[in-house]
């Protein structure tokens, strides 16, 4: 699964598995990574660090593969993976689940249960962490933070003490983003922080600003009211977390999360064993934290900045411009004028377009569609457009009906087609009753 919009999301792997790791689309290149900042990030959630934490000690130093050369986003999927060096596999019961896991739903979902949690495991959590610290460094530059504090947290050392865990509450605050960011509904950035915080094992609740407290209260006791300071439009308190309608008010976004006890405990407990359908009794063994919400701080940081960063992306483009080298081209389609000025294009071409707005027609695309199909073309490939405006509409509208619609690059020649058709606007074809009347409106 993934998250985001522009800024795109996945973690892999599980717990006991040999890594661990996360892949990220849609990061700008250009970015000169700070890997002593990012170490410093990771130590902050890393296990075995003190007496507050599991035992389990991993070192998790990122390796990126793919997406970073001499320390620098190149703009291509950033890849990071996680060595997994201290796993006990055997610690884990195999037919039992241990109640507050998600061992039962997995043992009817897949058929087993997956040791440590596999991915519904907190261990997952430290490749979010490489993605965060990639977005906080990006967000550092737009003179944008985020920091967390713990709120509360019940007695750590006397329910460790009893083999017993603790749950807590951590608060956390972005500074410095711009009014506006994020939209109404589904496209609220409180929205897609809260998607983003309860992809955290452990998290079961979520508030922004006054959050449930404001159920409780009048509106005039609720309502921040506005005023000018310094020249700018401010709130002279901040009950609603700097979140208005889904967007940012321009004062700190400040939400608060709530973490369970750490399920995983040294009482016994009851449980049942799911192979022989009896009851059973549990004390688990491995090596798990007290509380979890100490070592969530810099989870919920990272996963604040990647929400906050890919708002900002979102907004400040929606479509990607970039240079291309034409050796990088896929599929390409060309119109025929283009083709003769540039055989070397030519030769690569899946299809050569007839220049020409007489050609932009339902019988063209079809020609296209062909092409498509000889050339092999599924759902995750991507087609070329090479030339002027007919050609740009024509591929765009052939790639957005090729099987439920599949990428496309539009190559612009000419002036008109790199001011209409190349910025996502609309495609299609001419029909003999009139120009564009089969169209797909684009953005």
């Amino acid at each position: 699964m993934k998250i985001g919009k522009v800024l795109k999301l996945e973690i892999y792997g599980e717990s006991h598995a040999p890594k661990i790791g996360m892949r990220l689309e849609g990061f700008p290149a250009g970015l000169k990574i700070d890997f002593d900042a990012l170490k410093a990030f990771m130590e902050r959630r890393a296990p075995g660090r003190d007496e507050f934490s599991t035992p389990r000690r991993e070192p998790d130093e990122p390796q990126f593969i793919a997406g970073v050369k001499d320390g620098v986003t190149t703009g291509e999927t950033i890849e990071a993976v996680i060595v997994n060096t201290n796993t006990r596999s055997g610690d884990y019961e195999k037919t039992i689940p241990r109640p507050g896991h998600a061992d039962y739903p997995n043992w009817v979902k897949y058929g087993k249960i997956p040791a440590g949690g596999g991915s519904n495991s907190g261990r997952m959590t430290a490749p979010m962490c490489v993605a965060g610290a990639l977005a906080l460094q990006a967000l550092a530059e737009r003179g944008v933070s985020v920091s967390s504090k713990i709120l509360f947290t019940g007695d750590i050392l006397a329910a460790k003490a009893e083999g017993d865990s603790v749950g807590g509450v951590i608060e956390c605050e972005i500074t410095g983003l711009p009014v506006g960011l994020g939209g109404s509904m589904f496209d609220g950035i409180d929205g897609a922080i809260a998607e983003a915080v309860f992809g955290i094992p452990g998290v079961k609740g979520i508030e922004f600003g006054n959050g449930f407290k404001a159920a409780s209260l009048k509106g005039s006791e609720n309502n921040d009211a506005f005023k000018i300071k310094d020249g700018k439009v401010v709130t002279e308190t901040n009950r609603h977390g700097g979140v208005l309608g889904g967007m940012t008010s321009g004062m700190p976004l400040v939400f608060r999360v709530a973490l369970k006890p750490t399920p995983s405990i040294y009482k016994s407990q009851k449980s049942v064993d799911l192979e022989k359908m009896e009851p059973a009794e549990l004390i688990v063994r491995g090596r798990h934290d007290p509380c979890i919400a100490l070592r969530a701080r810099p989870v919920i940081e990272a996963l604040a900045a990647f929400a906050a960063y890919d708002a900002i992306l979102c907004e400040a483009s929606p479509v990607e411009f970039r240079l291309f080298d034409p050796s990088e081209f896929k599929n390409i389609i060309v119109d025929s004028n283009v083709a003769s000025l540039y055989p070397a294009i030519a030769e690569k071409a899946i299809f050569t377009i007839p220049s020409g707005e007489e050609n932009k027609t339902v019988e063209t695309v079809v020609k296209i569609w062909a092409a498509f199909a000889k050339a092999g073309l599924g759902r995750k490939d991507t087609v070329t457009a090479v030339g002027g405006g007919v050609t740009g509409d024509l591929v765009g509208f052939a790639a957005a009906t090729w099987m439920r619609g599949i990428d496309w690059v539009n190559v612009p020649t000419t002036l008109l087609s790199a001011v209409d058709a190349s910025t996502g606007g609309k495609t299609g074809c001419d029909l003999p009753e009139g120009k564009n009347l089969a169209e797909n409106p684009g953005r």
